[in-house]
């Protein structure tokens, strides 16, 4: 089931019709498997017979959720964030309905995360991974990844690299030194790795060139 909540596009897995299917196809093959091995082992018990009917049915019982999983690895993240949710509201309670409580815990999430990013510029550092965040604040990887993508339409990795890019705009205007320095230079003062790094962020976000940013900047289009 998809909603809007607050403006955004809420997808709720677990209310969905793919969700519904994945479980009945997990239900259903699990049951023919263990009539399979009742039958096999138990009913009709043959030692000379090769269990390759087994081996099949046990192998697409496998394959079908492994694909599934991969087609829709929201649902991992959903469960992951609801699994997180239900320990840290069990301890405070909340009277919120479970679509505004997985807002509000998502928004939470992302304050108390941009709250590592903006101490001491902590985003512009090249040890400023997603691991390293994890670390500092304890909350899963997981639910780090969904917040994000729930609040701001975008990958936690994207969100760094696009707070880079718009701090070295900020740099850029109030410092005429920035326009004598390089681009690897510059790159490097903000968290990144490369020159190709910040070529790919400013294509990606501002769809140009650092160079052409800059010079939008100067004629103050940006």
């Amino acid at each position: 089931m998809v909603k809007f909540l607050q403006g955004k596009l809420v997808f709720n897995p677990w209310k969905s019709k793919k969700f519904t299917y994945w479980i009945l196809g997990m239900i259903v093959l699990r049951a023919i498997s263990n009539l399979f091995l009742l039958y096999r082992y138990i009913v009709n018990y043959q030692p000379s017979i090769s269990p390759t009917g087994l081996e099949w049915l046990l192998s697409m019982d496998a394959c079908f959720s492994i694909l599934f999983l991969i087609f829709n690895p929201d649902i991992l993240d959903f469960h992951y964030l609801k699994e997180y949710q239900k320990s840290i509201e069990s301890s405070n309670g909340s009277g919120n309905s479970e679509e505004d409580s997985y807002q509000i815990h998502c928004e939470n999430v992302c304050k108390e995360i941009n709250q590592i990013l903006e101490a001491y510029h902590y985003f512009t550092k090249s040890e400023c991974t997603v691991e390293n965040i994890y670390l500092q604040s304890k909350i899963p990887q997981r639910v780090i990844s969904f917040s994000f993508r729930q609040v701001y339409g975008m990958s936690i990795k994207d969100f760094i690299n696009k707070k880079r890019v718009d701090y070295l705009i900020e740099l850029y205007k109030k410092d005429d030194l920035m326009k004598k320095y390089s681009l690897d230079y510059i790159g490097e003062l903000v968290g990144f790795q490369s020159r190709q790094t910040l070529y790919s962020c400013t294509e990606k976000f501002y769809g140009c060139t650092p160079k052409t940013l800059f010079e939008k900047v100067d004629i103050t289009e940006i």
